[in-house]
């Protein structure tokens, strides 16, 4: 077991130095305990929130279906976009800084990082009537992709959001891969 030690400037876990850096203080976001979502752009950019909303625009702590999603830069100055959004499940952000929005019926909203809505679709007709356990996405060398889990257990993935092509992954090849 490594022990973790730190001091002001660097965090110490076993033969590892990490260097303790903050990049902004006094940020102001609106981040709550629950009912709040957040998703970072890799490499900088933009920044999401979502917040769960009740009836009549108030917020709140229960399941909420509607979300005000607001896009802003990463220190919290800047506000780019505002976005209403229902039964949102998880948000990630591409590596072309689109928003990727993921409701609980597995449609799929692409945002610009402005706020522009670019494209809407779902991750197959299965997905949206037996409901979908859990979202990853994913990047690679050019491009980023998602795939998700349905309650029947079958995988369904696209390899990239800008030109989506849904395909579902075999059992035998899930098999190889465990």
């Amino acid at each position: 077991m490594t022990s973790l030690r730190t001091n002001n400037d660097w965090t110490i876990l076993g033969d590892l130095f990490i260097r303790n850096v903050q990049l902004y203080q006094g940020l102001s976001l609106p981040i709550r305990e629950s009912g709040c979502l957040f998703a970072s752009c890799p490499y900088g950019g933009p920044i999401a929130i979502a917040l769960a909303m009740q009836d009549g625009g108030q917020t709140g702590k229960s399941a909420a279906t509607i979300w005000k999603v607001i896009i802003c830069s990463s220190n919290g100055k800047h506000q780019f976009g505002c976005i209403q959004a229902s039964a949102i499940v998880n948000m990630f952000w591409s590596k072309c800084q689109k928003l990727i929005i993921i409701n609980c019926d597995a449609r799929v909203l692409l945002y610009s990082s402005l706020g522009k809505k670019l494209h809407i679709f779902d991750m197959g007709k299965e997905t949206q009537e037996l409901g979908m356990i859990e979202a990853k996405c994913f990047s690679y060398a050019k491009d980023t992709g998602l795939a998700v889990l349905n309650s029947a257990h079958h995988i369904y993935a696209i390899n990239s959001i800008n030109n989506r092509a849904l395909w579902r992954v075999h059992d035998s090849e899930r098999q190889l891969v465990s």
